[in-house]
């Protein structure tokens, strides 16, 4: 080896080492911001400490509330709920005052500090590491208020401060309507007057194993609806409407079917449809798409023309014997169920009229059944449009019962799962639907 060639070795070793050296002072910087610091949920992304929840009284009613601060310990803004409401209202730092303002919080300024014309109150605020100190004001010439707030005890199991203070949002009053159903499924409906939701949760079911599973299962479904409902009708404008409907299958199904409408800000409001369906049994929850074939679809290497869900809920719109089912936004559901032939909307040659490939050409497609919600009731096997695009969000909801020996045409053969084709040694589904879930 030449010493040129010794010379160049080393000097690549060195750089190298530098390298190394500065890549570890990189990744260390980079863990430096990565890594939570402090002991109150602080969020060391963006250097904000978070302080609560404290509760108290203001003014005779009780509250919950949250501070902020950054990195220097200088406030940020912050929020309470009285806990009657369960609504936010946003305190925003006047740092000219040293004080907060209430704000009821819009769309819009939620992503800013301005503050608003028209506070609710003022609030000097001095934290202690148990307690916040608060002289609150009604208006700025009014004498002060004082109340002293209390760092609540953890909820249990909750792991920060968002689980916290949601678990005491929730926490409010119930009232329990009469019981419905009979023989060995029952149930009442509960109603959470703040945000005026209402739950139906089972009193009765053949095992008391599986009925506390399904009920604890919409429990959090009830208080996911609570925190959504509150959330949105605390801003400006705000809406949200949340109604729970039961479907029953002898002892078999309990399935819960959720339409959402609500107005967060935008051009108009969101609607939302979904169905839990629980088996009465086990308590655990089923998907019966995964059992059925949503389109057109081939057995024995043949098109079974007619026999999919998709096909046989669109030809029975079209009867005049199921006018009485749930009518549809547009041209009484032709829009939503499809041309076909007979139909009155053939004016519609875009795809909107026809979604997810409804149309007679349409073929079984990737992931067909996510697009679906499909559950049973006391009459027949349900099938509702699932999609999230804009043009069709009013079709969510707009189901059609099929009565159970029809949909059992549609029932998937083992070997059937998914959008597999069955092979030509199986055989038609039976009739009777001994072969589905029913």
């Amino acid at each position: 080896m030449t010493k040129r060639t010794a010379a160049g070795l080393q000097h690549r070793k060195r750089t190298m080492k530098t390298i190394a050296c500065v890549g570890r002072m990189v990744l260390l910087s980079l863990l430096y911001f990565l890594v939570p610091l402090g002991e109150e949920g602080a969020l060391a992304q963006e250097r904000i400490v978070e302080h609560g929840p404290y509760v108290g009284k203001l003014a005779g009613r009780e509250i919950v509330a949250r501070f902020m601060s950054d990195a220097q310990g200088l406030p940020m803004p912050g929020s309470f709920f009285y806990r009657d409401t369960g609504k936010d209202i946003v305190l925003f730092h006047d740092p000219a005052q040293d004080r907060f303002m209430e704000c009821t919080p819009t769309w819009q300024e939620e992503e800013t500090v301005q503050g608003c014309s028209e506070p609710g109150g003022y609030w000097t605020v001095q934290l202690t590491p148990n307690a916040a100190l608060v002289d609150w004001q009604a208006k700025p010439e009014d004498q002060s208020l004082r109340t002293v707030l209390t760092r609540a005890d953890p909820a249990s199991g909750a792991v920060d401060l968002d689980t916290q203070i949601e678990a005491l949002r929730v926490a409010g009053p119930r009232l329990a309507g009469p019981e419905q159903g009979h023989g060995a499924v029952r149930w009442h409906t509960v109603t959470e007057p703040r945000s005026k939701v209402s739950m139906p949760f089972l009193t009765r079911a053949p095992t008391v194993a599986a009925m506390r599973r399904i009920n604890a299962s919409l429990e959090k479904q009830f208080q996911r609806q609570i925190r959504d409902a509150l959330f949105n009708t605390a801003r400006h404008n705000g809406e949200a409407d949340y109604d729970n409907k039961v479907f029953v299958t002898g002892t078999k199904y309990f399935a819960v079917a959720e339409s959402a409408s609500s107005y967060s800000g935008g051009a108009h409001d969101n609607f939302n449809f979904s169905v839990t369906t629980f088996d009465l049994r086990s308590g655990q929850p089923v998907n019966l798409a995964s059992h059925y074939h949503i389109h057109p679809f081939e057995r024995r290497g043949k098109k079974t023309a007619g026999s999919s869900l998709m096909e046989q809920a669109r030809a029975q719109h079209q009867t005049a014997s199921f006018s009485d089912q749930k009518p549809s936004y547009w041209d009484q559901g032709i829009a939503c169920w499809g041309k076909g032939p007979g139909s009155v909307n053939n004016r519609n040659t875009n795809n909107e009229s026809d979604p997810g490939g409804m149309s007679d050409t349409a073929r079984q497609m990737s992931g067909e059944s996510t697009r679906w919600t499909v559950f049973p009731t006391a009459d027949g096997l349900a099938i509702a449009y699932d999609g999230f695009a804009e043009s069709m969000r009013s079709c969510r909801a707009n189901y059609r019962v099929i009565p159970w020996p029809q949909a059992a045409l549609a029932c998937r053969l083992p070997g059937q799962a998914g959008n597999q084709v069955a092979s030509t040694a199986q055989a038609p589904a039976h009739k009777s639907g001994a072969g589905c879930p029913r």
